[in-house]
Formats: structure tokens, C-alpha cells, sequence
């Protein structure tokens, strides 16, 4: 029997339990017979099934308590069974061998998110069966390499049973395992592949016929259709993030640049000041105070070009110490992906506008675009025309949108295998929220929340709330700052209550070194 494939009903609890047999000097067949049984009921691969001699528990006490210890997510942690021994000689085993205090009461508990080790407590002949039943059958495997095309494919292959003609066409289970189906367990995604299809553990289940040989047409989704599939509800691109998207699409696999500090610093260098927050605080005030205000407001100069060595001598943190070669190669890298603008400072001698020159514009005799007088190009001690710098308009839209950081992140999730959406916002006909990342990466569906720094994190209650209404299991939430201790806890906090994993990708995860 211990061949044997088990189709079982998915249960909340048990599922990590020891269970340990304990047999006399010599096995009778109701023991072998109990074991294997419930053995075979087991669902998944947590926990673990011992069966052992009475007299090989003191010898392995020691492997065993660690085992349970390792194990444990929910209570009771261990079962301690015997159909041949006496009740007595169990607890005594207990008592004076094991040393695993007695489970109180007769609740079971789970806790498949537990971010504190469990405390194990041990059971006399808990009977953990009733949580792993199931109807069990017979069956055979076959391995099969198959080339996958998008968007179907037809998988061909012999069936792994001998059986007499006379039983062809019977129904069978056919249960499908490849890298190809992890994806998130949801009956949803099963559908993708095949309308008839569900999960059963870690296979994708269809009802058949016994044939001789099988030819399958299974639809192969993408990542984005997987994603669609596995939230809890609907979802659509959000407005401020739509800049974000464009270079995520346009440098996927090559995120890893904007975990470097210097490039961080850099661009926060270059980004000017977001004046749309005290327009907005403005319209608040009387007429008169406001215009002459904003009459003011209009004498801001718009982004101005910046020099390496003006960048060098004023750059922010996270990199505010770094050598001019270090400046230089950030920026040789953003301008070769089209992020900043190189070129040279032209300067109206008549109205003093000035503008920036890309290099491959740079006409010889230069005049102002502003008034049409000369103008001159801006140089350096020696006479040289100067380079300058300035951030093109759609990383300066990510920059001040807080958008660096869901970069660095998106670097981080996508080198793990993760297909990620950033900005993905529900939109029902009484509300709306959005989280700043959606994605799944192998079972698992993510949602997360990314600030600039911690102090952003003002509503983790609201955060984690919103990844999990989107049915995740993992809640990112990710900044450029050092999370400390009175926020992490916080957030182990909330999604415990929530019952959804947490990551958290700091400075020290983000940025690289």
C-alpha cells in the first residue's frame, strides 16, 4: 500500500503533525495495517509518518524531539498511536522518554503563516485520519518530454496501465505534474489550461478515459492571463504608473540598475522639485493671496540642466560620497537607455533664457529659441563647452511619483522568477483602491505596497488589507529606508491577523552593495 496515490480533501489543520507508531517487540499485521493506511492518507509532503519499535524511542528521543520541533506549525505537534500497546505504556513514553507536554483539550490548530516558532504539544492515540480521508486509488506515472507552444500544445504520450481491452474506456484520473503548472492552485488557473481541469495537490487533475495512448490539447497561458486568473477580483493598470509600466515592458531583465545607489542618487539629483502639492494647497486660500502666490510660484525656473561636477559635489544620499567616475558611469548608463539628456548649455545673450543641447543638435552658431538672438554655449575654465545633464520627462515622472523604489523592487521579485504588474487598481461602484505591485511567482500570488522610505508607511492596517482582497499570500511592502524594528513588527503583526505571508524589501534587500 505505500505506493499507493492519494486523492485527499484539503484540510486546515494536521497537516504538519508527527504521527509516531509505536509497535511491541514484534509488529502484528493490524499495526503494518493502521500505519500504512493512515501513511498513505497523508496529504502533501509536511510532517512526517515513524513507526518504531518500543524500545527504539529512548535510542532516537533525541532526532525525534528536534524533528517535531522543525515540523510544528499547528497543535497538537505529535500523535503518539499504538492499536497493540497499552494506553498506559504510551503515556508513560510520553511522560518520561519523549518529554513533549500533553495537547490540552480536543481543538486541533493550524498556523500556516506563523512568524514565532509553535510550542509542541504531543496527543495519545489522536487519530489523525479523519483530516487526511479520502478515496484513494491505484495508479501508475509515466514521464513524458514534451515541447510547449503558446498558445496550445497537444501532449502525447502512452498510457503507463496494462489492462485488458475489455476494460478501454473505463474513467480514469489523469494527473499531470510539470514546471509547467507551477502557478498559483487556484480553480481558475487550472481552467486555463483545460475547462475540465482542477487541482489535486501539485497536479493538475482531468477526468478520462483508459486509453492506449493519450494525445491531450492543453492551452498554455501567459503570466499576464495566469495573473488575471489568480486574484480574488478584477484589476486594471492605474493612471499615475503608467511611465512605470513603459520601462518595466521595455527593460525587463535589466531592472537591476536602478539597485545601484548611485543611479538613485543621481536621479534624485536631477529631479526637480514637485511644485503640484502646493498648487493644489493654494486653491485653499482667498483669491488675492493665492494669485499674488502664485504669481511668485511662476518665477520657478523649470528643471535646469546640471553639470558631473555639480552632481559629484551635491549628491544626495544613499550615495553622497562617491568618486566623479562613479557619477560618470551612472550617468553613461541612463542616457544609453534614453533617461537623461546629454548635451551643452546654450545661453541667450539678449533675454538670459537658457536651454540644453543634445549633442547631435548642437548646431555651431547657436540662437535662442525663446527671442531668436545669439546665443552662447556655456565653458569652463579652459574654454571648453561644458556637458550637461538633465532627466528625461518620463523618468522624472517616475521619479517624483515615488517610482525608483517599485524599480529596485520589481529587480529584486522579477530575479526570483516573478511576472509583476506595477500599479494595479480595482475599481467598483463604491470603491476603489490599488496596490503599487501585483504579480505571482510559482504558487504564490503577491501584492505589496512600495515607499520611498518607512515614514510612508502611515495605514499598514489599509496596505495589507488591500493585497489580501486581491487574494495574496505574500504582502510586499518595500522602501529605500531601513525598516526598523517597531515597523516590522507591526507589519508581522497585520498579516499574521490577516493570515497572508510578509516580505520586506529594505535598503539592505534593495540596494546593492
Amino acid at each position: 500500500m505505500h505506493g499507493l496515490t492519494t486523492l485527499y480533501a484539503e484540510a486546515p489543520f494536521a497537516k504538519s503533525l508527527v504521527l509516531l507508531y509505536v509497535v511491541g517487540a514484534e509488529a502484528t499485521f493490524e499495526d503494518l495495517l493502521w500505519f500504512w493506511n493512515a501513511r498513505a492518507m497523508r496529504p502533501g509532503e509536511e510532517g512526517a509518518s515513524l513507526l518504531l519499535g518500543y524500545d527504539q524511542v529512548l535510542p532516537n528521543r533525541d532526532a525525534l524531539v528536534e524533528l517535531v520541533r522543525q515540523t510544528a506549525r499547528g497543535t497538537p505537534s505529535l500523535s503518539v498511536v499504538s492499536a497493540s500497546l497499552p494506553r498506559a505504556d504510551l503515556e508513560t513514553l510520553l511522560k518520561s522518554v519523549i518529554g513533549i507536554s500533553p495537547h490540552e483539550g480536543t481543538e486541533w490548530k493550524e498556523g500556516l503563516f506563523r512568524t514565532q516558532a509553535v510550542e509542541p504539544t504531543a496527543v495519545i492515540n489522536g487519530d489523525p485520519r479523519q483530516f487526511w480521508s479520502g478515496a484513494r486509488h491505484v495508479g501508475a506515472a509515466t514521464d513524458q518530454t514534451t515541447a510547449l507552444y503558446r498558445p496550445r500544445t497537444t501532449v502525447t504520450f502512452l498510457g503507463p496501465l496494462s489492462f485488458a481491452p475489455a476494460f478501454t474506456g473505463q474513467r480514469v484520473d489523469l494527473r499531470l505534474r510539470s514546471k509547467l503548472f507551477d502557478v498559483p492552485r487556484r480553480p481558475a488557473v487550472a481552467e486555463l489550461f483545460d475547462a475540465r481541469a482542477t487541482w489535486t495537490g501539485d497536479a493538475l487533475r482531468l477526468r478520462s478515459w483508459l486509453q492506449r495512448r493519450y494525445e491531450l490539447p492543453l492551452a498554455v497561458p501567459s503570466p499576464e492571463q495566469v495573473l488575471k486568473a489568480a486574484v480574488a477580483l478584477p484589476y486594471e493598470p492605474s493612471d499615475k504608473a503608467r511611465q512605470l509600466r513603459a520601462v518595466l515592458a521595455r527593460e525587463a531583465g535589466q531592472l537591476e540598475l536602478y539597485r545601484d545607489p548611485v543611479v538613485v542618487s543621481v536621479i534624485d539629483a536631477l529631479t526637480p522639485d514637485d511644485t503640484r502639492r502646493v498648487k493644489r494647497e493654494l486653491q485653499k486660500l482667498d483669491a488675492p493671496d493665492r494669485e499674488s502666490v502664485l504669481a511668485m510660484l511662476a518665477t520657478l525656473r523649470p528643471p535646469q540642466p546640471r553639470t558631473l561636477h555639480d552632481l559629484a559635489s551635491n549628491l544626495p544620499p544613499p550615495a553622497s560620497a562617491v568618486p566623479a567616475s562613479r557619477v560618470a558611469a551612472a550617468l553613461a548608463e541612463l542616457v544609453d537607455r534614453g533617461h537623461v539628456q546629454r548635451g551643452l548649455r546654450a545661453d541667450c545673450t539678449l533675454c538670459d533664457a537658457h536651454d540644453l543641447r543634445q549633442l547631435d543638435d548642437a548646431a555651431a552658431q547657436v540662437t535662442c529659441r525663446a527671442c531668436g538672438a545669439q546665443a552662447v554655449y556655456d565653458v569652463g575654465y579652459h574654454g571648453e563647452p561644458r556637458l550637461y545633464y538633465l532627466l528625461a520627462p518620463v523618468m522624472r515622472l517616475i521619479s517624483r511619483n515615488g517610482g525608483l523604489p517599485v524599480l529596485a523592487a520589481a529587480a529584486v521579485l522579477q530575479s526570483e522568477g516573478l511576472h509583476l504588474v506595477a500599479g494595479a487598481q480595482f475599481v467598483g461602484p463604491d470603491e476603489e483602491f490599488e496596490v503599487d505591485l501585483l504579480g505571482w511567482g510559482g504558487t504564490k500570488v503577491y501584492a505589496g505596497e512600495v515607499k520611498k522610505q518607512p515614514a510612508g508607511f502611515t495605514d499598514v492596517e489599509s496596505d495589507v488589507r488591500n493585497s489580501v482582497r486581491f487574494g495574496a499570500d505574500v504582502h510586499v511592502a518595500a522602501t529605500f529606508g531601513t525598516v526598523d524594528e517597531a515597523l516590522r513588527a507591526r507589519l508581522e503583526q497585520v498579516c499574521a491577523a490577516e493570515n497572508v505571508e510578509l516580505r520586506v524589501l529594505d535598503a539592505e534587500t534593495l540596494l546593492t552593495p
